[in-house]
């Protein structure tokens, strides 16, 4: 009887995203990809599946921040040991 009951219910599973993934094991897709639809089987097993690439702009802002800071630092350090070795010969 469970089994019965089981063939004759429908499970389903939706995920909306700001990005299409890059792949997935959806049933169906809608809305240019973004929206993901998974039909499960009763009494399967029913992975859920997606690849994803997101970019995070911001560590990439701080890391170019960081590395142009340390970058204008040594510039500066040499041009005061630059500095200091003309004013000893002179």
């Amino acid at each position: 009887m469970t089994q019965a009951l089981l063939s004759q219910m429908e499970f389903g599973f939706q995920l909306a995203l700001p990005r299409p993934p890059i792949s997935s094991n959806a049933t169906f897709t809608s809305d240019e990809g973004r929206k993901l639809n998974w039909q499960f089987k009763p009494g399967q097993k029913n992975p859920v599946e997606a690849q994803f690439r997101f970019v995070h702009w911001r560590n990439i802002w701080v890391a170019a921040g960081v590395g142009a800071v340390a970058l204008a630092a040594a510039a500066w350090r040499a041009l005061r040991r630059r500095e200091a070795a003309v004013s000893e010969t002179a």
